[in-house]
C-alpha cells in the first residue's frame, strides 16, 4: 500500500511538472466554465496571471465567435463525452476598458 501511495505521488508530480512546463496553453475549468487550472504558458500568452485567472470565466477570455463552441465544450462534458476544442482568447494586453 505504501508503495502504491508513492507511485500515486509520483505519477501525479511528473503530471503537474509536464503541464506546467509545457509551452503550450494548457487550462481545466468547471462545468459552470470557471477556470480551475492555468499553466504557465497560459500565463504568458493570455497575459493573465494564475490568480487572476482562477478567478475569471471562460466566457471572459475567449473570442465572441468561440464562445458558442466553449458552451457546446461544456455540454459535450456534462453528457461524459470528449470535451476539447481549441478557440483564440483575447490577451490582456490589448483589452479595451469597459
Amino acid at each position: 500500500e505504501k508503495d502504491d501511495r508513492q507511485a500515486l505521488c509520483a505519477s501525479e508530480q511528473m503530471y503537474r511538472e509536464l503541464v506546467e512546463n509545457a509551452s503550450d496553453l494548457i487550462f481545466a475549468i468547471d462545468l459552470q466554465g470557471n477556470f480551475t487550472s492555468f499553466n504557465r504558458a497560459a500565463e504568458r500568452i493570455s497575459g493573465y496571471a494564475r490568480a487572476e485567472a482562477l478567478a475569471m470565466n471562460i466566457a471572459q477570455v475567449v473570442a465572441a465567435e468561440y464562445l458558442e463552441s466553449a458552451r457546446q465544450m461544456i455540454q459535450k462534458a456534462l453528457r461524459g463525452e470528449p470535451a476539447t476544442t481549441l478557440a483564440p482568447v483575447s490577451r490582456k494586453l490589448f483589452e479595451t476598458p469597459q
